[in-house]
């Protein structure tokens, strides 16, 4: 149930939001962004917009596996509408992905009833897998690279 007062702000923010918007797609150069698009084969879009769909649905299956592991109730099309807002408020903040984080916090709360500290946890440990992740690739691709990289021929790699 939404509360008065931010019902209230939620109905003010919201014509200044969609003037915003439209502001945006005017100034925008869309001839521009379609001619670009429109220079990328189909083929290769299309197997773009494929593995972007893999890599979220991989993702949400490791929200779904999480949740299993710690015993929380779960659907995987819910973590997947989590995810999904997140990922929009990762897209339309500049904050280097924190925004998001907070979303999906706050949308744990609401579609599944986590408590504020059990969100908290599932955002925080599964941030980390993916960091981690990132973490063992670049040490990968240092140490394949370490013989090519004047610097590095210092350490021990």
């Amino acid at each position: 149930m939404v509360r008065p007062k931010l019902k209230k702000l939620r109905s003010l923010l919201m014509p200044i939001v969609a003037a915003l918007l439209v502001y945006v797609v005017v100034q925008a150069d869309l001839r521009g962004v379609f001619a670009h698009v429109g220079a990328i084969p189909v083929w290769l879009l299309l197997t773009l917009l494929g593995l972007q769909l893999i890599t979220q649905l991989l993702l949400n299956f490791q929200w779904y596996r999480l949740c299993r592991v710690f015993g929380w109730p779960a659907t995987f099309f819910n973590l997947l509408l989590v995810s999904s807002y997140g990922a929009v408020v990762d897209a339309i903040t500049p904050g280097e992905k924190i925004g998001g984080e907070l979303a999906r916090v706050l949308q744990l709360r609401k579609y599944l009833g986590y408590s504020t500290g059990q969100a908290t946890i599932l955002v925080t440990i599964q941030k980390a897998l993916r960091l981690s992740a990132l973490v063992l690739l670049n040490l990968a691709v240092v140490v394949t690279m370490a013989n090519q990289i004047s610097f590095l021929h210092v350490w021990p790699v």
